[in-house]
């Protein structure tokens, strides 16, 4: 029930702080919580609660300031994970006022911002479990388009920006159709044969660990 000292629940003493400390009079907030409430209290007592109360709240937010300046951390409870991955997202929200009564007050546009926090575990190797670049990115056309689209949010890029397709030898930009003579002097390119979920390395990637996603989010 979190009983203390006080005499009384955290719950009553979360009203009668809270009462005094909007009302500012110990005085009117007592009689506040005894009309409301149904608790009887004397003005003087409630100011000798939120004075005290109040103090200890002081300390802790100093405390709490001087262990993040300081980076002071509290040691984990449990063992941290292998491995943790983090994926960030940001999104837009309307808001609205609230406590206007009825209808729509002060809306606007907002930002959200949600982390999603994974744990996972796998085995340790020695070498490279996955030395090839992923598939998508051998898919010359499919990376141009990409980049292409990536930079168009940042102006128009200089074909000289990057080395030219002959060199990088991947095949060529999307915007370039290939010229009969160029398709005969390439060579046929081999199909890549499909991985098998019966051939694929149980081991790679890691995987999730039970209850291991942590969702924290703030507007």
């Amino acid at each position: 029930m979190k009983l203390d000292t006080h005499g009384s629940s955290a719950t009553v003493l979360h009203k009668l702080i809270g009462t005094a400390g909007q009302v500012k009079s110990p005085k009117v907030a007592a009689q506040v919580v005894q009309l409301v409430g149904d608790i009887p209290i004397s003005g003087r007592h409630l100011h000798r609660l939120t004075e005290e109360i109040g103090t200890e709240m002081q300390q802790r937010r100093d405390q709490q300031t001087e262990d993040y300046v300081h980076q002071r951390r509290q040691p984990p409870l449990v063992p941290p994970p292998q491995v943790a991955a983090i994926a960030l997202d940001g999104g837009r929200r309307q808001t609205r006022a609230t406590g206007q009564g009825t209808g729509v007050h002060a809306q606007q546009w907002k930002e959200d911002k949600v982390a999603c926090l994974l744990t996972l575990e796998g085995k340790t190797f020695a070498t490279d479990p996955h030395p090839q670049p992923p598939r998508c990115f051998l898919d010359a056309p499919r990376v141009d388009k990409m980049v292409r689209d990536t930079q168009a949010h940042h102006g128009s890029r200089q074909e000289d920006e990057l080395p030219q397709w002959a060199e990088l030898g991947l095949g060529r930009p999307l915007a370039v159709p290939p010229t009969a003579a160029d398709a005969a002097a390439e060579p046929p390119t081999a199909a890549t044969p499909a991985v098998s979920a019966a051939t694929k390395d149980p081991d790679w990637p890691p995987q999730r660990t039970e209850a291991s996603r942590t969702c924290v989010a703030t507007l």
